[in-house]
């Protein structure tokens, strides 16, 4: 599904003649995927091209190829959808996907291989560990901590100032108003 998503955006900034899909199940090689794009195999990386984006939408799944296209020499692009809106005063990390409506504000560092999905907002001096997943409509507000391998769920909110742990998920919906540990699902308003 998320590779759905990151097509669009690639379409929308026109890069599409250089895209190749490839999908781990051998199964799929070979078959159009949007009716437009033949499947090749991922272990073939051989015929990948040198410049990748990992379009899972599984934090652990999407480190794990980003690791192995890293160790076969591949560099990790970015891709930012024309209708997000970026500050010029953000980073955006390698391999990492902001999408459409999107908001990223000033003095914001988004670490490695992490999504900011529709309409997510990412407030001013956050820091968003890397292959964590800000979900659709999710707000985080300024000056947030987002550790490594965080799953912030639609419409959820993170109030200023706090910290998210490593592993840690945020349940769809839930507002969270203090800091959540290592490997702790909260859910709830305010989240327990």
């Amino acid at each position: 599904g998320h590779g759905r998503v990151v097509v669009d955006a690639l379409e929308d900034l026109q890069l599409y003649g250089r895209l190749v899909i490839a999908d781990a199940d051998a199964s799929k090689a070979g078959q159009l995927f949007q009716a437009a794009y033949k499947i090749e195999l991922l272990d073939n990386w051989n015929s990948l091209p040198a410049d990748v984006h990992v379009a899972i939408g599984d934090n652990a799944a999407r480190g794990h190829v980003i690791a192995r296209a890293l160790q076969e020499g591949r560099r990790l692009v970015a891709v930012v959808h024309s209708r997000a809106v970026l500050s010029r005063h953000s980073a955006v990390g390698d391999g990492s996907f902001v999408a459409a409506n999107a908001v990223i504000g000033p003095a914001v560092r988004i670490g490695v291989g992490v999504i900011v999905n529709h309409g997510a907002i990412v407030d001013h001096d956050c820091m968003v560990g890397s292959y964590s997943h800000i979900g659709p409509n999710a707000s985080l507000g300024g000056g947030c901590v987002i550790e490594d391998g965080v799953l912030v769920g639609a419409g959820a909110t993170v109030l200023p100032g706090c910290r998210i742990g490593k592993s840690s998920i945020v349940a769809a919906g839930a507002v969270v108003v203090s800091d959540v540990g290592d490997g702790v699902t909260v859910m709830g308003v305010p989240a327990r």
